[in-house]
């Protein structure tokens, strides 16, 4: 790869010339102990990556996944405690949970505190290209199975913030709604909260989009960020959870690859396939007879429809960047300019399994674990580490001056005690009889 950046050690897989990192490790960090975090939900773990970049101790306990396919890089990421995750079609079940098993599950890690929540429950019942079904879709029990996890959690294991991650159609009123499913939600949460008798909770969405973190791909989310009153007890947190989400300069698509041919893989495709992208050169040489500037352009296309067929191209041709990345990102094909055909092919090729990686934030061979395919479904159900991370770093922040702050109390509490008692600061009983 051109201009090789280096990347951190294995364990915490992101680039290190990455910007979003160096803006937060200026941040407070290291508490009295690693910040103990549920993951029902969250696919390859980006936001225990985007923690472990960040230089936060973390741990990732109650992990909850439906995929098996996932268990070979979680256990690569987690090491020793890939034994206590429950991945698979009903152990990893979510919306099986209660209250008890929580518990349970939490002490076999030798924990009675859970610090933090991550989920990014499923957003078919909320996207706009699934219509959004909201609670007609079965796979909208898992977000109020999440919910009560916040709840349980909160109520018996000092459960102090959560980030809940979908998409932004979740912000949008369907016709003859008085609010939106975020509106609802968020109230739905502190509603329930309020029922355990957990009070002073606050919820604030958070819009972020992978192309203000420096990535080559457009991925547009929303979270939901819920804390505790002790993560908003001093100023300097409060300062904290209200920092802007940054927007940084956009990265061109030319960053992430490398300068190598694939000619087989044009040979490789259907005829079809080849139909479409000939049909995408064209589309861009017209733009270079135009412009010069789109000579030296690299495009994305997407060659998996037919071309025969109406809407088969895909007409919204990725000018120096990736489209979101979906399920189905293996047909995204690289279209060069004129110019650059001699170094990419005169075909272009497919993105490589590392150039997706770095796509998403991902440092090349970190998901090695994974066959291609199930790299490629991870990659698009996965949020890249920059664009959780950018939202987790104050919080977990604030979480850190949270645990400062509550050891300063236990010690002045044990210590004042401690005092107390020598300097004969007895119980009036005990004064009498000493008289």
């Amino acid at each position: 790869m051109a201009g090789d950046p280096g990347w951190l050690a294995a364990s915490l897989l992101v680039p290190t010339d990455a910007q979003w990192l160096a803006e937060w490790l200026g941040l407070p960090r290291g508490g009295t102990r690693p910040v103990r975090v549920a993951s029902p939900c969250v696919g390859v773990d980006s936001p225990a990556r985007a923690a472990m970049a960040l230089k936060f101790p973390w741990v990732s306990v109650l992990v909850y996944d439906i995929e098996p396919e996932l268990l070979p890089a979680l256990r690569a990421l987690h090491g020793a405690d890939h034994s206590k995750m429950r991945i698979g079609r009903r152990c990893g079940d979510v919306t099986r949970l209660s209250s008890d098993l929580i518990a349970r599950h939490l002490g076999q890690h030798g924990f009675q505190e859970c610090d933090g929540l991550v989920s990014g429950f499923p957003c078919p019942p909320y996207s706009s290209i699934d219509s959004r079904k909201l609670g007609s879709d079965p796979r909208s029990l898992v977000c109020t199975a999440v919910v009560n996890m916040i709840c349980w959690l909160a109520k018996n294991h000092r459960l102090m913030w959560f980030v809940l991650e979908n998409v932004p159609g979740i912000t949008k009123r369907k016709h003859g709604d008085e609010e939106s499913f975020a509106d609802w939600l968020m109230r739905y949460i502190l509603e329930q909260l309020n029922k355990e008798a957990v009070t002073g909770w606050d919820c604030k969405l958070k819009p972020h989009t992978a192309a203000h973190c420096s990535l080559v791909q457009h991925r547009a989310r929303v979270f939901f960020v819920g804390t505790s009153p002790l993560l908003r007890e001093m100023p300097i947190q409060r300062a904290l959870l209200n920092t802007p989400v940054p927007e940084r300069p956009k990265a061109s698509l030319r960053t992430i690859l490398s300068p190598t041919r694939a000619d087989e893989d044009f040979v490789s495709t259907t005829c079809g396939q080849q139909m479409n992208v000939l049909m995408q050169l064209q589309a861009l040489d017209k733009m270079a007879d135009v412009d010069q500037k789109f000579g030296d352009i690299i495009a994305i296309a997407d060659i998996s429809r037919d071309p025969s067929k109406e809407a088969g191209v895909d007409s919204d041709l990725k000018i120096d960047r990736c489209a979101t990345f979906r399920t189905n990102n293996r047909f995204l094909w690289l279209i060069p300019g004129r110019n650059l055909r001699s170094t990419y092919g005169e075909h272009g090729r497919y993105l490589s399994r590392d150039e997706k990686c770095l796509a998403s934030g991902i440092a090349p061979g970190s998901l090695r674990e994974l066959s291609l395919h199930r790299l490629e479904v991870a990659l698009g159900n996965t949020i890249p580490p920059p664009l959780v991370g950018d939202i987790l770093a104050p919080v977990l922040s604030a979480w850190t001056l949270a645990m400062r702050q509550l050891q300063e109390r236990d010690w002045l509490h044990e210590n004042g005690t401690q005092a107390r008692h020598n300097s004969g600061g007895g119980s009036g009983s005990e004064q009498d009889a000493g008289a």
